[in-house]
């Protein structure tokens, strides 16, 4: 393998980078977020809350009744290991209630 292309050179992950390039590409979630949506929070909730952007770290979500807005709530402070599982790291969860959900 060359160095160009090997881990010699102390390149990163592709799932340090993809947050970074998609966010340069202008689009509003790195790659496979939606994907794996559901396996971090759950296929309950997923119906009712969903990753809507990221940008400098903060996942913005929509929630789409106040209740699950309190139970994303309680979730919150396993979100950022769950989704570092799924390579994806953030520093803070911004919410958002939208009616009709």
């Amino acid at each position: 393998m060359s160095k160009r292309w090997g881990r010699e050179g102390g390149g990163s992950s592709l799932s340090d980078l993809l947050p970074g390039i998609s966010q340069q590409m202008g689009l509003p979630l790195p790659p496979g977020v939606v994907a794996c949506w559901s396996r971090v929070v759950g296929d309950g909730m997923a119906r009712h809350c969903r990753p809507v952007s990221f940008q400098e770290g903060v996942l913005e979500l929509e929630v789409d009744g106040p209740s699950w807005l309190r139970m994303l709530d309680e979730v919150q402070e396993v979100l950022p290991k769950r989704l570092a599982n799924e390579g994806l790291v953030i520093v803070a969860v911004k919410t958002r209630l939208v009616r009709g959900g």
